[in-house]
């Protein structure tokens, strides 16, 4: 298994919000952190947490594997999605990632469409379908559930040695007790059927 250290992993932050446009005060608040934390994490004193890896990895389109470890497919805690789950993009693009995910999730994916997404973010129709190019938006939203889950998984487990412990925390993981997973497992039960049936959405599943 790869190991990391606070100062590997503040690295790749580093070289993260060096291409950021936005002040390090407004990257604190979207990964939950005030700025004197975030400064101590960049420095190498402080571990940035789990969640806050995972916030970091969606915010940037990154894996919490390559945070951690430099490389995507690095032998971590869990078995590694492939790349194509992780799309990088600006803060426009991941904004209508989110925003289509939520919707799949809250209205069910047969009244989500492109349109929508567009009026709810605000953002160009031509934009929305550039970013989301599959006509079906459950297959999108099931290949962010894939990423999230395995971000949180590898987040919270990497340093957990004992393998009955993993295992419980594991379990814990996948309960849907926040608003958060709850919509992730309404994109799951909206693919299982599709799974079997449609091959794209059994490869989804499959992940």
């Amino acid at each position: 298994m790869s190991t990391t250290t606070a100062g590997d992993t503040a690295a790749r932050v580093r070289r993260l919000l060096d291409g950021e446009d936005a002040p390090r005060r407004a990257v604190a608040v979207a990964v939950g952190l005030d700025e004197t934390k975030l400064s101590k994490s960049l420095a190498g004193r402080r571990r940035f947490s789990a969640a806050e890896l995972v916030a970091l990895a969606e915010r940037y389109g990154v894996s919490v594997n390559w945070l951690l470890h430099g490389r995507d497919d690095a032998r971590t805690v869990s078995a590694v999605p492939s790349p194509s789950t992780h799309a990088p993009g600006g803060a426009t693009d991941q904004r209508v990632r989110e925003v289509a995910w939520w919707l799949v999730a809250e209205r069910g994916h047969h009244r989500v469409t492109h349109a929508v997404v567009a009026a709810v973010t605000g953002a160009d129709p031509a934009d929305v379908a550039r970013v989301l190019p599959d006509g079906d938006l459950l297959a999108e939203a099931l290949r962010r559930s894939v990423r999230l889950a395995f971000d949180r998984q590898v987040a919270e487990l990497h340093d957990v040695a004992d393998p009955a412990e993993r295992l419980r925390r594991l379990v814990e993981l996948q309960l849907p007790v926040d608003d958060l997973r709850r919509a992730e497992w309404s994109v799951w039960m909206q693919g299982w059927p599709g799974s079997a049936l449609e091959g794209a959405l059994r490869g989804q599943a499959a992940r």
